[in-house]
């Protein structure tokens, strides 16, 4: 057994999180299953609302040419993160943020992700609006998604218009469903709003 599945396996006994731990491996692993051969899953990458670290800690054992920053505003548990980081050893390429994503959205981490990654964060409208000021011009937002949702309902081009993005693309694995949204070139200097989790913006 490895160091991580000693830890996530922690997560499971501390009733952090349910299931099974290969089905997290799996569902984790599936944010970076994309077919699409122009996206590579890579540089930078900010997780929102990391909990006990899923799936960033899966995604930066299985690529470690990657930097990470995964944002926790629970204090409690990123204290607990940035434990497990040490524990691993991945002080020199991952990063514990104790922060509201929203707050995350206005420091110096605005515009510095080549990838922002969101598991079970919140609904459509605040996971766009909260992610996308995190990202690179031509950045990627990937968050999992409900089996059998439609991507064009939940992600309306409207919203994402106002947030900088644009829905790319939508994917299953035998874990999961995941859906890309890329990073616009159109300013938004307004976001994320002052009480942004209470104002849907879409």
């Amino acid at each position: 057994m490895t160091d991580l599945d000693e830890l996530l396996l922690e997560g499971l006994a501390s009733g952090q999180i349910g299931g099974v731990l290969a089905d997290h491996g799996r569902h984790s692993l599936g944010f970076a299953a994309s077919s699409d051969a122009s996206f590579e899953f890579g540089g930078t990458v900010v997780d929102l609302g990391s909990g006990v670290g899923l799936p960033a800690f899966v995604l930066a054992d299985a690529y470690p040419q990657t930097l990470w920053v995964l944002i926790e505003r629970r204090s409690g548990r990123a204290d607990l993160l940035k434990r497990a980081v040490a524990r691993m050893r991945w002080e020199d390429r991952v990063e514990v943020v104790s922060a509201d994503a929203a707050v995350a959205g206005r420091s110096g981490l605005r515009g510095r992700a080549d990838v922002v990654t969101a598991r079970a964060f919140g609904p459509p409208s605040t996971v766009a609006e909260l992610g996308a000021p995190l990202l690179v011009p031509g950045g990627s937002l990937v968050v999992s998604e409900p089996r059998d949702a439609d991507p064009e309902n939940r992600w309306p081009i409207d919203g994402l218009t106002r947030c900088g993005l644009r829905l790319i693309e939508s994917w299953e694995t035998d874990a999961g469903s995941y859906v890309r949204l890329l990073r616009t070139d159109e300013s938004i200097e307004d976001l994320p709003r002052p009480g942004a989790r209470k104002r849907a913006i879409f």
